[in-house]
């Protein structure tokens, strides 16, 4: 058995004294040493700790039951969520645990005296969002030495830092010295993230960080942001909002990149191979001005813009004079808001009448909310029930629209006549089979009273026995700032692949723009001149907006909603044929269904855009590719799929137009063309650039390789137009 080699009590108690005696005579000793700093150590320590109290009550008051238990144990409340919007990366949690020790203060002191550094000295300090423990701790160990620091700092945090957006960590700077904790806070702040530019967050992620800078007051950022030049209004409000965000648009395009887009954009068209050597060819400063003039006044822009027109408007088949009516009025360069009135007020059997004059299909709050959605951008479908649930709109004022058309008559059973009708009496023409259809009075589907015509506004007509009542609620439409901005909107939506308030035509309160001021500022311009579209559409492609490259960069990347780069938009069913055909040389036929035979042919080479009424030609190609039945607003469908990669590979369309004798490969065969020609010409035709050099010479390669040369010419042809570079408007 183990025993203790002292065993007697006596000796125990001996030692004990002795030890004791010791003790004594040790804490009474007067030859106390301290430390280098001892003094600043525990001042910097404690204001380290009252720091931190102050911002842990500012951040969660008096009950801080959102405290993390988990990552912060030692409830400091300064250790942000894991993830968050202004996150910018991974982080350490025990690093930053271990920084929330006000001893780190102490630790800093010691640092700093080991530098040399004493009071009245000056010190430059970085900063980040994902140390604010360490940031604490330097600033607290600075004031009670008395040296200066000069501090730059970034926002953005890696994980569980000062991750929150709204108590970032230059919130907590401003708290502190607000309340006079600390003495100094940081001259100029950059974003933080990759490059130290919010490279890696979102657009929103930046904008927050924004939203924190301005609640700082802090002077300015620092930031390496570009000097843009800037060509009209448009460009500065893009611009700004993106410098405040420091996201940096893309380079300007290139003049192949730019000619591509802009003819597609205005007139549908691809520029044939010749066009697009010469532009790139020519040296003239304002060749981008002048060519969107030329474009403009071009028959091929009535044509485009009579087709979009033609899908907004809902032309159906056999309607000629509708068709011809917005051909006309865009030929004339006729101002938006009377087409706009001659819509709404269609009169007569002809033009936009023959929209209306179906007879009993024909109801007033159909056609009231079919003109808000295309004139006001504003689905108003969900107010004939009731009160609108995600807008301002009341089934009140919904049925006080419809009473515009209650007096709207139909008549005839073969071509229709459309027209008010104040009276409202007739109930024949005198000729047998003509019959008139009126709807008034509107009556309420809720308390059944009838309701009297009243604008959005709650105005009423004084005096309604004489006027036509469409044509007063047409006038006052145009007249609003709704009328212009959604006319912009649609506009821009068209060429920017997105609106500014987006989906186009759903403007409503939980759905804002994303640029307020701009759409107000072209509403107004539009406005100012006449509602003139030519005008509109100038002013946004001549932009230096519009006309920013589609290749991305580190800080834009992820941008879709600040137009800070180029939105590539797939091409309209119609327009994409037609540019197949432009490309391969070999023109569409298109041909009505069997057994039809009253309505209008199309002679061979017709382009799809020029068909009025596409929906009654046989093509399976519009069909794949989503052409609208104009069944209501809106329905055309621009969404790649499956069945559309699937007819690139099988589908008859594209094999059909490579080698068809005439076509443009055919052609280049013919003339003995060189292979290095070839492949420029094809690029030309399909993509409007030349190939870059790495492509000329692996497409070379490839045709050696190939025993036949035809086949491989074929096959690169085919390559290009089943691109997705062809099939946007890159």
């Amino acid at each position: 058995m183990f025993r203790p080699a002292i065993q007697k009590t006596r000796v125990l108690v001996t030692l004990a004294i002795v030890n004791l005696l010791l003790f004594l005579w040790a804490s009474n000793s007067t030859g106390k040493i301290e430390a280098p700093g001892h003094e600043y150590k525990k001042q910097a320590a404690n204001l380290m700790k009252s720091a931190m109290i102050v911002l842990k009550e500012t951040r969660y008051g008096e009950n801080p039951v959102f405290l993390d238990a988990i990552n912060d144990p030692n409830e400091t409340g300064l250790v942000g969520p894991k993830f968050s919007h202004i996150s910018t990366g991974e982080g350490d949690l025990d690093s930053k645990l271990s920084t929330l020790n006000p001893n780190f203060a102490a630790l800093i002191v010691e640092i700093l005296l080991e530098a040399d550094l004493s009071k009245g000295d000056k010190v430059a300090v970085s900063f980040t969002g994902s140390m604010p423990g360490a940031n604490l701790a330097v600033m607290s160990a600075c004031q009670v030495m008395g040296i200066t620091p000069y501090i730059i700092s970034s926002i953005g945090s890696s994980h569980w830092g000062a991750t929150d957006p709204e108590f970032t960590w230059i919130d907590m700077e401003k708290t502190l010295v607000s309340k006079n904790v600390l003495n100094h806070q940081s001259i100029a702040v950059s974003y933080g993230g990759k490059s130290d530019s919010g490279g890696g967050m979102s657009p929103f992620g930046r904008e927050q960080i924004s939203n924190a800078f301005e609640r700082s007051g802090i002077s300015k950022f620092i930031e390496d942001y570009p000097l843009l030049s800037r060509t009209n209004f448009i460009d500065e409000e893009i611009f700004n909002k993106l410098e405040r965000f420091h996201i940096i648009p893309s380079e300007l395009s290139s003049d192949s990149e730019f000619l591509r887009r802009v003819c597609l954009d205005i007139t549908g068209t691809l520029p044939p191979p010749n066009r697009v050597r010469d532009f790139i060819a020519n040296q003239d400063s304002q060749k981008r001005e002048k060519l969107v003039r030329t474009l403009l006044n071009s028959p091929e822009y009535i044509e485009y813009w009579t087709f979009r027109l033609a899908d907004l408007f809902r032309v159906k088949v056999s309607q000629y004079s509708y068709w011809e009516w917005i051909r006309r009025s865009l030929k004339f360069n006729k101002p938006y808001d009377l087409i706009a009135q001659e819509r709404i007020a269609a009169q007569g059997s002809h033009g936009p009448a023959s929209h209306f004059s179906t007879g009993g299909d024909f109801h007033p709050e159909q056609v009231v909310a079919e003109q808000f959605r295309v004139f006001f951008g504003r689905r108003m479908d969900c107010a004939q029930c009731h009160n609108h649930p995600y807008d301002r709109w009341t089934q009140n004022q919904f049925w006080g629209l419809a009473a515009f058309f209650g007096r709207t008559t139909s008549m005839g059973t073969g071509p229709s006549v459309v027209y008010d009708d104040p009276l409202g009496q007739e109930e024949n023409f005198g000729t047998e089979g003509r019959t008139k259809l009126t709807f008034a009075p509107i009556t309420h589907p809720r308390n059944k009273t009838l309701v009297d015509p009243m604008f959005l506004d709650g105005q009423r007509l004084q005096d309604t026995s004489m006027t036509d009542l469409r044509m007063d609620l047409a006038r006052w439409m145009t007249a609003q700032t709704d009328f212009s901005e959604a006319t912009v909107n649609r506009v821009w939506g068209h060429f920017f692949g997105r609106g500014l308030v987006d989906p186009i035509d759903d403007f409503r309160l939980g759905n804002p723009p994303t640029h307020p001021r701009l759409l107000q500022i072209l509403a107004d311009d539009f406005q100012r001149h006449d509602h003139d579209l030519k005008h509109l559409i100038q002013r946004i492609v001549l932009s230096r907006t519009y006309q920013l490259s589609s290749s991305p960069n580190e800080t834009n990347r992820r941008d879709t909603i600040n137009y800070s780069r180029a939105l590539p938009r797939a091409l309209e069913a119609e327009v994409l044929l037609d540019a197949l055909s432009s490309a391969t040389g070999v023109a569409e036929d298109f041909l009505l269904p069997e057994g039809i035979y009253d309505f209008e042919t199309a002679p061979f080479g017709t382009r799809a855009i020029n068909l009025k009424f596409p929906s009654q030609y046989y093509s399976r190609f519009l069909d794949v590719y989503g052409r609208p039945e104009r069944a209501v607003v809106g329905d055309r469908k621009n969404q790649v799929n499956l069945s559309q990669a699937l007819h690139m590979l099988v589908g008859s369309t594209y094999t059909e137009k490579l080698s068809k004798e005439g076509g443009r490969l055919n052609q280049l065969v013919q003339k003995k063309a060189s292979n290095e020609e070839i492949i420029d010409e094809l690029y030309l035709a399909s993509l409007c650039r030349f190939p870059s050099t790495v492509e000329r010479e692996r497409l070379m390669n490839l045709i050696k390789l190939r025993s036949l040369r035809d086949e491989a010419l074929e096959d690169i042809l085919l390559a290009l137009i089943s691109s997705r570079e062809f099939s946007e408007n890159h």
